[in-house]
């Protein structure tokens, strides 16, 4: 079977086995990101919802399925409510915006190039020297943020996400 063919059919016996139903998918790590090494493995992370009985039970259930990795392949998924409920003492920003500032230096820009070439040509867990751009820049984020306290959004409006939630759980037509 084609690693490929693996990737779509690997998360449906996931999903039987853990009796949550999995929302979408992506490929991601090297291979989705397109700097995999030779011996890189295909990972694979997906939102699942799983049946309103695993919602309403005094102990919460674990939000994360992880499966032994037995080969190649490496499927997660995270429960629906597990980036709502994490981003809640974030502030919400555009992605593209973040990037932009953080990597807006054309030398930065050059030397993660430079790395993501290294990258894509050696074998997994290979170390190399240190880019001194690079850790210029993490030193200099660090620093930056050593201090800093996200603020706690205790206010935002979740109520768009839990008619998302009730949606996905529910039977169609069935009520809460």
């Amino acid at each position: 079977m084609s690693i490929h063919t693996e990737i779509e059919t690997r998360p449906r016996a996931i999903e039987m086995e853990h009796g949550a139903r999995i929302l979408c998918a992506c490929e991601s790590g090297g291979h989705g990101w397109g700097f995999a090494s030779p011996r890189s493995d295909y990972d694979v992370r997906a939102l699942c919802v799983h049946p309103l009985s695993w919602y309403l039970r005094v102990l919460p259930g674990r939000d994360v399925i992880e499966p032994p990795i037995p080969d190649v392949l490496d499927i997660n998924g995270w429960d629906v409510l597990r980036p709502p409920l994490a981003a809640r003492g974030i502030p919400p920003m555009r992605f593209q915006a973040l990037v932009d500032g953080i990597v807006a230096a054309p030398d930065l820009r050059q030397a993660i190039g430079a790395l993501l070439d290294k990258k894509r040509a050696a074998v997994e867990m290979e170390y190399g020297p240190s880019l001194p751009v690079i850790n210029d820049f993490i030193d200099t984020q660090l620093a930056r943020q050593a201090g800093a306290t996200p603020p706690v959004h205790d206010r935002i409006d979740l109520s768009p996400l839990d008619g998302l939630l009730m949606e996905a759980v529910l039977p169609p037509g069935g009520n809460a």
